[in-house]
């Protein structure tokens, strides 16, 4: 088989054939710039951004406009005595952290169970 073949000629005509693809992507590659130069691509897609953008901003002001002015109300905070009492009172039920995380042990472990069961 490898009498029938000639490599040499076979590797020349590979990398005869891999530089005119080549050439030919270049040679494509600057007929589509010069094709996007020409029709102006690059501008008409900025000149159509701006022209969406200005109605955007159009639409956004009529719609503003007819819109009622928003209301300003006082906003009660707790005080300071309020938010330390219930500071004290979480730190003073330590009970129910505990028990809520001894529930989610379990659960994790019930889970864990069923995915060995699955496996």
């Amino acid at each position: 088989m490898n009498g029938l073949v000639k490599n040499k000629a076979i590797c020349e005509t590979m990398r005869e054939m891999s530089k005119e693809m080549m050439k030919s992507g270049l040679i494509e590659e600057m007929v589509n710039d010069a094709f996007e130069e020409a029709n102006g691509v690059e501008d008409m897609e900025a000149e159509t951004e701006a022209e969406v953008n200005k109605v955007l901003a159009e639409i956004a002001g009529e719609h503003l406009a007819t819109m009622p002015a928003a209301e300003s109300h006082t906003i009660n905070l707790p005080a300071a005595e309020t938010v330390a009492a219930e500071t004290e009172r979480t730190e003073a039920e330590p009970d129910a952290v505990e028990e809520e995380d001894q529930e989610l042990n379990s659960l994790q472990a019930r889970l864990d169970a069923i995915r060995q069961a699955a496996s």
